[in-house]
Formats: structure tokens, C-alpha cells, sequence
């Protein structure tokens, strides 16, 4: 059943949006205009009004939501940060980067909103996914929803906040052992000069020289934080026979503002793929988000204890 469909058969629930983050944006010149993730007192009094108990809104704000302080504290690092080397922003454009997290952050919200958690593991890392899943399994079990709003595929704005390279590392945290277990030191990527991060095992270390020679092999780890801010959001509803609130807001004038994670293990020479040329392999399958408005508070990159994020 398409998104649409699924909206259309709940027009009788009663629809709630829980920290809706507004962005009027201009890349250049941006303004914040955002509400809290928590519930308003507006929002509290509605709540009340429709027999919302406090251990559904404490259940709802599990999930991660927009946070006026997360988009406030990465605001600062825009305005701060410096421009990103030619060489980068070329390997983003022309290795269709952009379209590539366009597409994962759009099939993240429909994911969501089914719920599917099997679209959810293949799209997010396996933390992630265990964590969203958990959250919105006992959503749904509080008797309510998440549902999403303003379909949107190239989102208006899609700001690279930070990256960083990492050798022999993986996405799945779980390869990664505990971070004691490896030597670290600064390097580069071969024949380009980018800097990296390199770990090395301080026992047991499997790597060898003609592991380039493996089409499967891919030592580096990309990491990318960015800014997303689209039309297109997730809102909480509530199953009510009062039919549509008026508390939802739908106006796809404003834009829903988002810090997204994503993660990829590549190869070296996936770097040097910086030509406008079309006979380039895919990478999009390659990628999962790994964090999401900083519910794993970055997602550490090994194997350590998370238990009171998960």
C-alpha cells in the first residue's frame, strides 16, 4: 500500500507533528526559524484535550525527532567552517553523491511511515536500525503512528556539514572490535593526498599488499554529516474518531530541517573517479545512514557499550 493510500485511510485519526523544524533557506544565507523538539505547551494542552497520557509522549519523544538545539549548534559550524576543497566538492558532484543521499533520505521517511523494518536495516546501520525499529514498534503499541508528509525527491537544500576518511574500518560497527584494539595514525589516501585516518590491529592483523587486487575490498570508511532541509516530513498521529486536526501542519512552504549521518566503505581509486563521465559503478547501495538528529549521539565506530542509547 503506497504512502498515499495509507494517509488517505487515516484522514479520520487525529494527526499530531511533534518538533517541527522550519528553515527559510538561501545557501548562503540561512534563517533558523525553529520550534522545540518536546511538546509546546500548546502541544501539551492539545494533548491533554485528547486524552494523551504522558507515557505516550514520553514514548513518541524517543524517536528522533528535529531538535532546535542540534540545528542551532550546526548552524554555528557553517557559518564557521571552511570552504571545502576543490577537490572534494568535485568528487561529491561528479560521483553523484548528492543524488545518492537524496534518494536514502527519501526512502528513509517512507520506511518510517510504513513501518518496514527489513527497509530499515538494509538502509540504516544495524544500531540505527535496531534502535528506530524498537522505537517505533512500541509507538505503535502506545495505539499510535508515524506518518509522513510532502513526498519530495531532490530536497531544496542539502548541506555537507563535515567529512572525514577512515582506513580499514567498517560501516557495521560490529567488524570493528573496540577501539584499544587498533594503533592509530595520520596517512593518506594513495595517490591523492587526502588525509586519513589509518587503524591498524595491533594483533591479528589479516591486511596485505594485494588486497588492492580484491574487487571487494574496500578499506576506506566515508563519513559525511549533513544539514537536509525539505518539505517532506514525519509527523506523530493519534487514533481518534474527531477526524483531522487542525495541529498538523501541511504547508510544504516550510521546510523540515534534519542532521543526517551517512557512511561508506569504499575503494581507493573510487576517489580518483572525479570525472563527469556516466560509466561509473553505483555507490548507492553502498551507503547507510548512521546517525539521525544525533540519536546515537555520532554512532561510535566501534564495538563499544551503547546500552542507554539502545
Amino acid at each position: 500500500m503506497c504512502i498515499r493510500d495509507r494517509y488517505q485511510r487515516r484522514v479520520h485519526g487525529i494527526y499530531i507533528m511533534i518538533g517541527r523544524v522550519g528553515l527559510r533557506a538561501k545557501f548562503l544565507n540561512m534563517n533558523i526559524v525553529a520550534q522545540a523538539m518536546r511538546f509546546s505547551v500548546a502541544d501539551q494542552k492539545f494533548a491533554q484535550g485528547r486524552k494523551i497520557s504522558k507515557l505516550q509522549v514520553d514514548t513518541a519523544n524517543e524517536f528522533p525527532w528535529p531538535q532546535q538545539r542540534l540545528i542551532e549548534k550546526h548552524w554555528q559550524e557553517i557559518q564557521e567552517k571552511k570552504p571545502m576543497p576543490t577537490f572534494m566538492k568535485t568528487f561529491f558532484k561528479n560521483r553523484e553523491i548528492y543524488d545518492d543521499l537524496n534518494i536514502l533520505y527519501r526512502e528513509f521517511h517512507q520506511w518510517c511511515a510504513l513501518p518496514d523494518d527489513e527497509g530499515l536495516s538494509v538502509l540504516c546501520e544495524q544500531r540505527l536500525a535496531k534502535k528506530l525499529s524498537k522505537t517505533i514498534r512500541q509507538i505503535h503499541l502506545k495505539g499510535m503512528g508515524i506518518e509522513m508528509a510532502n513526498l519530495t525527491v531532490k530536497q531544496p537544500v542539502l548541506e555537507i556539514l563535515s567529512y572525514d576518511v577512515s582506513r580499514n574500518l567498517h560501516v557495521d560497527r560490529s567488524k570493528n572490535g573496540k577501539e584499544k584494539d587498533y594503533q592509530v595514525v595520520d596517512d593518506s589516501v594513495f595517490g591523492i593526498g587526502l588525509k586519513c585516518k589509518a587503524y591498524t590491529r595491533k594483533e591479528d592483523d589479516k591486511s596485505h599488499p594485494l588486497d588492492v587486487l580484491d574487487y571487494m575490498h574496500k578499506p576506506y570508511l566515508l563519513r559525511i554529516k549533513t544539514m537536509i532541509s525539505s518539505p517532506m516530513h514525519l509527523y506523530l498521529y493519534f487514533k481518534d474518531e474527531l477526524g483531522l486536526s487542525e495541529h498538523h501542519q501541511n504547508d510544504p512552504s516550510i521546510l523540515t530541517t534534519n542532521i543526517v549521518q551517512f557512511e561508506i566503505n569504499i575503494k581507493g581509486s573510487e576517489f580518483m573517479r572525479i570525472l563527469p563521465l556516466e560509466l561509473k559503478p553505483p555507490l548507492l547501495r553502498d551507503w547507510r545512514i548512521t546517525d539521525f538528529n544525533d540519536i546515537l549521539k555520532g554512532n561510535n565506530l566501534f564495538q563499544e557499550q551503547m546500552t542507554k542509547l539502545l
